[in-house]
C-alpha cells in the first residue's frame, strides 16, 4: 500500500484509530467485494475470482478489462463478512521503517 503524505486531511500521528473495512461475500462459490446494498434489497459486488470465462458464463457485467460486477439477491450469497484493516498500525510500521 502506498499513501502519499500530502493527501492526509489529518496527521496520522494525531489519530487514536484509523481503519479501512470492506465487506466480502461468496456467490456461486466465487469471491466478491461488496459495493453495497441496492434500493431494492439486493447486493452489488465486484468479482474477485480469476476466471474471466466464469464471470461471463454467469452473466456478470464487464466494467473494464478484468473487472466484472453484478447485482445479487441476498438469499443467493453466503459468507458475508466484514474485514477490517488497521491503517494506523500500518502507518506506524512505515514510520519505523523510515527511521
Amino acid at each position: 500500500m502506498t499513501i502519499d503524505e500530502e493527501c492526509y486531511l489529518v496527521d496520522p500521528s494525531d489519530l487514536d484509530a484509523w481503519y479501512r473495512w470492506r465487506w466480502t461475500f461468496t456467490w456461486r462459490g466465487q469471491p466478491f467485494n461488496s459495493g453495497g446494498e441496492t434500493d431494492d434489497g439486493m447486493i452489488n459486488g465486484y468479482f474477485e475470482g480469476n476466471s474471466q470465462s466464469w464471470a461471463e458464463e454467469n452473466g456478470l457485467f464487464r466494467e473494464e478489462q478484468f473487472i466484472y460486477t453484478g447485482v445479487f439477491p441476498l438469499d443467493e450469497i453466503s459468507d458475508l463478512k466484514k474485514e477490517n484493516e488497521d491503517l494506523l498500525a500500518w502507518w506506524k510500521e512505515q514510520q519505523n521503517d523510515v527511521d
